[in-house]
């Protein structure tokens, strides 16, 4: 892919990130916040994938971020393979206030490495904005000592208030580079 970036054409590296985690944890909005800069202004169900694209530099390289969001209905699981399918990394988000998507992580990330393998991925608790949450610290910290995932790879967001949404692609580009080089 060629860009026109400051009067000289260069090539941009295409990354493939897929969004998983159970329905109504805030996938899309965190998609839309980062790639349109707003929320959605009504609830629209993700129905199979939403796919959406992101440039994003570092250093002298551009990376085209295409960002599959897939829906988190478990009717849709039969599809969902074909969607992860030649993915570079994934970011796994669940609701800080809803203990059952917080308890689907370990199924998601053993799903997705099933078709994926042992690429980068990355842990988004999402909702921080709201003024009480349900996990906990103690959650967190026996989750992340029985998983090989590092609280390195753990950032608390919100979409409606912008929290950590570039930092958390940012992070996972990052991580999805130094991995597999690409560059």
């Amino acid at each position: 892919m060629l860009l026109l970036v400051m009067g000289e054409f260069t090539s941009s590296i295409p990354i493939k990130i897929t969004i998983i985690g159970d329905p109504y944890v805030g996938k899309t909005s965190l998609v839309t916040k980062k790639t349109k800069g707003f929320l959605p202004e009504k609830y629209l169900i993700t129905l199979g994938v939403n796919i959406s694209t992101y440039e994003i530099s570092s250093e002298s390289t551009v990376y085209t971020l295409q960002i599959f969001d897939i829906a988190g209905q478990k009717h849709f699981q039969s599809f969902r393979s074909r969607f992860y399918n030649g993915s570079h990394g994934a970011i796994a988000v669940f609701d800080l206030n809803n203990i059952k998507s917080f308890q689907s992580l370990n199924e998601w990330i053993r799903e997705f490495r099933e078709f994926c393998g042992n690429i980068p991925l990355i842990i988004l608790g999402n909702k921080s904005d709201l003024s009480y949450r349900v996990i906990t610290q103690d959650h967190l910290d026996d989750f992340f000592d029985k998983s090989e995932i590092s609280t390195e790879c753990y950032l608390e967001t919100s979409a409606l208030d912008g929290t950590n949404v570039d930092e958390a692609f940012e992070l996972i580009t990052e991580r999805i580079v130094s991995v597999n080089k690409v560059n």
